[in-house]
């Protein structure tokens, strides 16, 4: 009998190879010609099953501001990146000339003739008490026309005062106006995500972004998968984008003010995760890679997917005799993870398998 067929018999524990796979020579690890088989050992691993999900940034509220004059000479920038403004907040300005000590002027005038008019009026009170007592023990009518005669002085005064303060408001609504198209304001609270830099004597253009706002209080990127029961709320996750990795948490439609959607199992739904730390640089609709896990088992045997076959609809791994004779044993299986598969039965820790 030969060394091989030796070596089947004395192994009958062991189940030999299906019909079709039957070798008119025992199956050898490292076959003559040369190929060698790739082995791995089983171990105790965690065997973690996950989706890596594609999700997208979403500004909750983000806007690009320019300036609403062409062929300007660009002024001050009150913001560089990563500044947290209020609504209102003057951001950018163009250069004002005369402008800014213009309403300088104006406005003292406009606080001098406010406070010309409260003196008219309370001279006039004064007058009105003076008159009555001039005209004590007088008619009632030498008091009404002694009393008549200081409003009207007083009246002409305020009205010449009042005209020319409805001038003067003309004029700095007017100078506020070309103010207003010459900088750039906060549209709402948030973090200041870009500014230009312009060159030396460069002009304006309509075209131009100047400065990007995000809302500050939260940005997110969503993601959709049929895995969103999966989602563990209020935990940390890991986004990459573009070998970038930022820290986030997930959140729920309701906690962020979205309209709730409803989720059907099986079927796809949207998924959200909120931004730990302010994210610059990030385009909107920025694509990121995020990992759900969907089930783990911690410390079992285990070995690499690629030694599990199957043969006739029963669980096999391969494995290698000192002799160079290639067996199989039946294997219950669990948990198939991304990289492994855990194994209920069948072999132990620490056993060499064959890898397809």
């Amino acid at each position: 009998m030969g060394l091989a067929a030796a070596a089947m018999l004395a192994l009958s524990s062991c189940s030999l190879l299906p019909e079709e796979e039957t070798f008119a020579h025992a199956p050898t690890v490292k076959e003559y010609e040369g190929a060698v088989y790739k082995t791995a050992f089983s171990t105790v691993d965690d065997v973690i099953l996950s989706e890596r999900v594609s999700a997208y940034y979403v500004p909750l509220q983000a806007e690009s501001l320019g300036f609403a004059k062409t062929g300007e000479l660009y002024g001050e920038f009150n913001v560089t990146v990563g500044d947290s403004v209020k609504k209102g907040d003057v951001l950018a300005l163009l250069d004002m000339g005369e402008m800014e000590t213009e309403m300088e002027d104006y406005t003292k005038q406009n606080a001098a003739l406010e406070t010309s008019l409260r003196q008219n009026e309370e001279k006039r009170q004064l007058a009105l008490k003076q008159a009555q007592e001039r005209t004590a023990g007088m008619d009632q009518e030498a008091v009404n026309e002694a009393l008549d005669a200081v409003n009207r002085q007083y009246d002409a005064s305020a009205q010449s005062l009042n005209d020319s303060l409805y001038l003067l408001n003309a004029r700095i609504d007017a100078l506020q106006e070309k103010i207003d198209e010459r900088r750039i304001v906060a549209p709402f609270d948030g973090t200041i995500t870009y500014v230009y830099s312009p060159e030396v004597s460069e002009l304006t253009s309509l075209s131009q972004t100047v400065i990007k706002i995000a809302d500050s209080s939260m940005s997110l990127f969503r993601g959709n998968t049929e895995y969103w029961d999966k989602v563990v709320y209020d935990e940390d996750y890991i986004i990459t984008v573009s070998g970038t990795e930022f820290r986030a948490r997930a959140a729920t439609e309701k906690e962020l003010n979205i309209p709730e959607t409803v989720h059907e199992p099986g079927k796809k739904g949207n998924i959200y995760f909120v931004l730990q730390d302010q994210a610059y640089d990030l385009a909107d609709n920025a694509s990121g890679r995020v990992e759900i896990l969907i089930d783990k088992r911690e410390q079992v045997v285990c070995v690499p997917n690629k030694a599990i076959s199957e043969i006739n609809g029963e669980t096999v791994v391969y494995y290698p005799l000192e002799s160079g004779v290639k067996y199989y044993k039946n294997v219950e299986i669990g948990l198939v993870g991304n990289s492994l598969t855990e194994i209920l039965s069948g072999i132990g820790d620490g056993e060499e398998v064959i890898l397809k």
